[in-house]
């Protein structure tokens, strides 16, 4: 594939790569959030408790967590395009096996399958962009795929009870929806032939040596990194609520605020949606004043403050409100994550490729631990009060972010300049 560069000395095709990375993306949640707004009628038909039902859905942060050491070893060893490649597949054919579904060991089968490609997949996408944008497009391109990977969630909530009508079987969905991202596999294979990392070429010859330098060091660099562990801190209890509320809020709306499947479902697509709204302002305002921390711990205040309206406030335009504050904080706060370590001192692909494994990999195991733990808590203190516990956890995000340094292209000119 000849490839025309700009002026950059970046292809001029890059942003044909950022479709394909966003149609994949958008695949790809179809299959990881496809079951949730049908846990109800999955828990029944599969004879299940809630907390079961709960770890088809946590399960993918395990996987998730799990495979994203294995994709940054994919990325040092063979290229982010092959990675994703295999991630397309690991997750189409997870979706597509959940047409042949009869007990509850089967489908967690085709859950974990989903979560190994959600995990090779995450550490690869940062890694393209990292090698096909140049850096004052990082902040924004990375809020636009945020923005779309956010988006999908909000579509994700708002078809998959319309199709369930349509196929009249959740297993046709799930199938559904493997079937998109295996057709993405096809496409990457054939147009892209995992020639990305030959195309790619940089102005920057230092970058390029030390890339070759530290090829096969992605991981280990990144775990060296103060500013990594300080990442992780900050994103970890933001996740953690965010997924907890993601799978859970569905059911506790219809079980606990008594609003049927098709509206709760679709309230809590709603949080994605402002979310996907609210990554691309930021993204604009932080690429244009040059600056990141203000797009950190401010928005870990912004979940809590809509996590408690979700919880606390009955159905009407403040529910909505509080879903919106609280999908606006994590897309702004997630878009600003995945770029501040491209800018970190030193950056190379293999390291942003092994950063995200570390950040998010990490962070999903620990929200594994969800279901475990929202049983724990007593059954007298209700339902309201055991989600309301955990809508907190963002202020220990907001303490971890408060060290990190600013990394923005401003920060950069003001050094340069001394």
């Amino acid at each position: 594939m000849a490839l025309s560069m700009s002026k950059s000395g970046f292809s001029k095709y890059r942003w044909g790569i950022l479709i394909l990375l966003i149609l994949l993306q958008l695949a790809s949640t179809f299959n990881w959030l496809g079951p949730s707004p049908l846990l109800t009628t999955i828990k029944t038909e599969l004879t299940i408790d809630y907390s079961s039902a709960g770890s088809l859905m946590s399960i993918i942060s395990l996987m998730l967590a799990f495979f994203m050491f294995a994709g940054s070893f994919i990325i040092d060893r063979f290229g982010a395009t092959k990675a994703m490649i295999l991630s397309a597949v690991l997750a189409g054919l997870g979706g597509v096996g959940g047409l042949f579904v009869r007990d509850y060991l089967f489908l967690m089968i085709t859950r974990i399958a989903i979560g190994a490609g959600l995990g090779i997949g995450t550490p690869a996408a940062s890694v393209l962009i990292y090698q096909w944008f140049p850096p004052k497009e990082h902040q924004f391109v990375n809020s636009l795929y945020t923005a779309m990977g956010y988006l999908s969630m909000a579509i994700a909530f708002m078809i998959t009870i319309p199709l369930f009508v349509f196929f009249g079987s959740w297993r046709v969905v799930l199938s559904f929806y493997g079937a998109c991202a295996l057709v993405l596999a096809v496409v990457w294979m054939v147009l892209l032939h995992c020639k990305s990392e030959l195309s790619v070429i940089r102005k920057q010859t230092k970058v390029k040596k030390q890339s070759s330098v530290n090829k096969q060091m992605g991981l280990s660099l990144a775990l060296k990194k103060k500013e990594v562990w300080l990442l992780f801190a900050a994103h970890c209890g933001a996740v953690w609520t965010f997924q907890g509320f993601m799978t859970f809020l569905p059911s506790f709306f219809q079980q606990v605020k008594g609003l049927d499947i098709a509206t709760a479902s679709s309230i809590t697509g709603f949080m994605p949606l402002i979310g996907a709204f609210g990554s691309i302002a930021c993204g604009i305002v932080s690429s244009a004043i040059g600056l990141r921390k203000p797009f950190t711990w401010p928005m870990h205040l912004l979940m809590v403050l809509g996590g408690i309206g979700c919880i606390v406030l009955p159905f009407g335009p403040l529910l909505y409100l509080s879903v919106g504050v609280f999908g606006f904080g994590m897309a702004s706060w997630f878009s600003v994550m995945i770029t501040i370590p491209m800018e970190l001192e030193g950056a190379t692909a293999e390291f942003v490729g092994g950063a995200m494994a570390v950040i998010i990999g990490i962070s999903n195991l620990v929200v594994f631990a969800f279901p475990v733990a929202y049983s724990a808590i007593p059954a007298s203190l209700g339902e309201c009060t055991s989600m309301l516990i955990f809508t907190f956890i963002p202020l220990l995000s907001a303490l971890g972010a408060l060290f990190l340094p600013e990394t923005g292209w401003r920060k950069l000119d003001q050094k340069q300049g001394q």
